[in-house]
């Protein structure tokens, strides 16, 4: 008997977002600790999933622990830790130019990915990049128009202590503006940025449980990996986004929090 239910267990997985939902910019969320605590006690597996592609992941582990959450970087994947694994699976040899800042090309560098200038490059790969200028721009869709054009994450924004910035999408749409629109685009809401947890857990008896603040990128993320979604409704972005009432209507969540505080007694009720 016990071996059957040994078959049949399921394993919850949490995959928590972290700007606007853990911390805002360098100041932990209320509640946050409490509840990264409250998935330790519950042995609740738990991956940060992020698409600020601007950090090693090992700077998020030192970013996290300095807030008080511990943390591994195993656990955490970037936009740009899993733009790296696609392109080594999918185009080795490729030569890149990079628009993006260290993170982006610390991890590009880690999978054995060739940095070149655009002149020499045969791919550029696009993320955040707070030192963007013109001539960025006009290099990229140099690269972008002759060969491919990979993104890290499309969002418009993101939050920050006392707002909003522009995200990468920024920057990314003024590039497919004097080129083309990217060939792929890694990070949430679309499946690639998952992979990397997929090849970990393969095909066993998980149930995924995706946490995050935006309904474009969280909520649809979710849904296209079919996992539960929890929206945590307490964030620059919904306070100050332009069209948040549309995409809840294309993206309705399953669970709504007013903050990460109140993840543990939702958690309580499903798991």
């Amino acid at each position: 008997m016990l071996a059957l239910l040994a078959v049949f267990k399921i394993d919850n997985i949490i995959l928590m977002d972290l700007d606007g939902v853990v911390y805002f910019g360098s100041k932990v969320a209320a509640g946050a600790c409490e509840a990264m605590a409250y998935l330790r006690n519950r042995k609740l597996e738990c991956y940060f999933v992020t698409n600020n592609s601007t950090q090693t992941r090992r700077q998020y582990v030192s970013k996290l622990k300095k807030m008080g959450i511990a943390a591994d970087a195993g656990h955490i994947i970037t936009s740009a830790y899993a733009t790296a694994g696609y392109i080594a699976k999918n185009f080795p040899g490729a030569k890149v130019y990079v628009v993006g800042e260290h993170g982006l090309k610390y991890e590009l560098k880690r999978a054995g990915i060739a940095l070149t200038s655009p002149e020499n490059a045969d791919t550029v790969v696009a993320g955040l990049d707070r030192k963007l200028d013109y001539g960025k721009i006009s290099d990229a869709a140099t690269v972008a128009r002759r060969g491919r054009f990979i993104a890290t994450n499309t969002d418009a924004t993101f939050p920050v202590e006392n707002g909003l910035l522009p995200g990468s999408g920024a920057g990314i749409s003024a590039i497919a503006c004097a080129s083309r629109n990217p060939d792929v685009v890694i990070g949430k809401p679309n499946r690639h940025i998952f992979e990397p947890i997929e090849t970990i857990h393969g095909h066993k008896n998980a149930r995924y449980i995706v946490v995050g603040d935006r309904y474009e990128t969280d909520i649809a993320f979710a849904m296209e990996i079919r996992a539960i979604s929890v929206f945590v409704e307490d964030s620059p972005i919904n306070k100050l986004a332009v069209e948040p009432a549309k995409f809840k209507h294309l993206y309705p969540p399953d669970y709504t929090i007013r903050t990460i505080a109140g993840l543990p007694r939702l958690l309580e009720k499903i798991v």
